[in-house]
């Protein structure tokens, strides 16, 4: 659902590209498109975003200072 609605938001923003935003005002609001996926995916998967995050760095730790930990 929430994927749609970017989707939908991404359409409009390239239809009004079409008539008038400056390469600027282009780059702003992909930004801020970005930036919500981004945001909507820690939110809905931040748990898993940081238990693998957890993963990868203990797995990169020599044992010794993951014994430590």
């Amino acid at each position: 659902m929430q994927t749609q609605k970017l989707k939908n938001e991404v359409k409009s923003k390239i239809a009004k590209n079409k008539t008038g935003l400056n390469e600027e005002e282009t780059i702003k609001v992909l930004s801020d498109i970005i930036s919500n996926i981004i945001f909507n995916q820690i939110e809905e998967n931040g748990e898993k975003i940081i238990d693998n995050a957890a993963s990868t760095i203990c797995k990169a730790q020599p044992k010794s200072y993951m014994a430590n930990w």
